[in-house]
């Protein structure tokens, strides 16, 4: 699940992010660009899913309130 959503992550915003960054768009740069955005995605799902596994039995409060740096 997690490299599936990292892939459709990098075919939709390889090409956003090489115009915002300012690069030329071709097919060698989208590749370059989706392999970026693949990695960074895939981290990211794994940190959040991470996250989930570590507190699986906090209700959704503190779950809030810990991603937001709020102590008891």
């Amino acid at each position: 699940m997690r490299g599936a959503m990292s892939t459709g992550s990098a075919i939709i915003f390889a090409d956003p992010v090489l115009r915002v960054v300012g690069l030329e768009v071709d097919w060698e740069m989208q590749l370059m660009g989706g392999g970026i955005v693949g990695f960074v995605a895939y981290s990211l799902l794994g940190a959040v899913a991470n996250f989930f596994k570590q507190n699986e039995k906090s209700d959704i409060v503190t779950l809030v309130n810990k991603a937001k740096g709020k102590r008891k």
